[in-house]
C-alpha cells in the first residue's frame, strides 16, 4: 500500500468543504476489487467516525475459455476429422486479442480450414482477435488420418488460447480424442423407394 498526502487545509470555515482529485492507475492484480481508505486529520479535532472514509472499486477481469471437440470419436485410416474450437469471453470486460494454438498429434496431416485457421508443420494457429464480454468465436479445421496410423491409436489433440490479462487460466485448455479402428468407419444413409 502506498500513502498519499493532500493538504495543508488552512482557514476551512464551518460547514465549508475543500476537494482534491487524484488519478491512479490499476496494475496488474489479481483482487476482485481494489479498497481505499482517506483519513483526515487537525489539530483540535477528536477522533471521530467521520474523520475517515473509503470506497471499493470493483476490478473488471478478462477471462477466455476454450471448448474443443472432434466429429470422430472413432475413424480408420484416410477418414477426415473436423476439430471445432470455441472461446468465450467468461470475464467482465473485454479482450484486446486471442490467439488458439492447437498441437496436432502423430498420425493425422492438415487439410483446412474455413475459419482462417494456418498450420506450420503439426501446430495450427487461430487468430482469434479480440472479445466482448459473453461473445463467442468458434473456428473449424480438417484433418485426415495418414496410412501408417496402426489399429488402436488414441489421437489426443490439444489446444490451448492465450489472451494478455487473462485471470483464469484453467479454462484455457481443452482436448479431443479419436480411437483408429481396422473397419472403415463411413457415415450410413438409408432410403426407401
Amino acid at each position: 500500500a502506498r500513502t498519499l498526502e493532500c493538504g495543508p487545509i488552512v482557514n476551512l470555515n464551518q460547514g465549508a468543504t475543500q476537494t482534491f482529485n487524484f488519478n491512479v492507475t490499476v496494475t496488474a492484480t489479481n483482487a476482485a476489487s481494489l479498497r481505499n481508505v482517506a483519513t483526515v486529520t487537525s489539530p483540535g479535532d477528536p477522533v471521530d467516525p467521520n474523520n475517515e472514509d473509503d470506497i471499493e472499486v470493483p476490478v473488471e477481469s478478462i477471462d477466455v475459455g476454450l471448448v474443443k471437440s472432434v466429429d470422430r470419436t472413432r475413424a480408420s485410416v484416410g477418414n477426415t476429422l473436423t476439430y471445432t474450437l470455441a472461446v468465450t469471453n467468461n470475464g467482465s470486460a473485454p479482450n484486446s486479442a486471442a490467439v488458439i494454438t492447437d498441437s496436432l498429434p502423430a498420425g493425422v496431416t492438415f487439410v483446412a480450414s474455413a475459419s482462417g485457421c494456418t498450420a506450420a508443420g503439426s501446430t495450427v494457429t487461430c487468430n482469434v482477435g479480440a472479445l466482448a464480454v459473453s461473445q463467442t468465436k468458434t473456428f473449424t479445421f480438417t484433418v485426415t488420418v495418414n496410412p501408417s496410423v496402426a489399429p488402436g491409436t488414441r489421437l489426443l489433440n490439444t489446444a490451448s488460447v492465450t489472451t494478455p490479462g487473462d485471470r483464469d487460466p484453467t479454462n484455457n485448455e481443452d482436448d479431443a480424442e479419436t480411437e483408429v479402428v481396422t473397419e472403415p468407419v463411413e457415415s450410413i444413409d438409408v432410403g426407401l423407394v
